[in-house]
């Protein structure tokens, strides 16, 4: 069980390599629940830069989410987002178990 509400999905869309131009070929897709909020954050990603990001996905535990992965969200108008994540972070508790995975798209 989660720490928040998780009462919305996200689909994640995984890369299956490449084809011969370079551009990844897509694998298969994983729908998971999540908890979404469209908010302005600026966070700092594994490069060292600053980046804005729109939109804070919170997973259960430690989720299977990878910078290469999209992530997929359709919202309540039927407004779809599609991005790669900027900052992946997982949210410990006091033993150091991962409870959440915060997302920044």
């Amino acid at each position: 069980m989660a720490i928040v509400p998780l009462r919305q999905k996200v689909k994640v869309h995984k890369p299956d390599g490449e084809d011969e131009w370079g551009y990844p070929i897509e694998g298969e897709t994983i729908e998971k629940d999540a908890r979404v909020d469209e908010k302005t954050n600026t966070v700092t990603n594994p490069a060292g830069e600053e980046k804005v990001t729109g939109m804070e996905i919170m997973l259960d535990g430690l989720a299977d989410v990878e910078y290469e992965d999209e992530i997929e969200f359709t919202d309540e108008l039927d407004r779809t987002t599609k991005r790669k994540p900027e900052k992946i972070e997982p949210v410990r508790d006091i033993v150091g178990r991962a409870i959440l995975t915060v997302v920044y798209l």
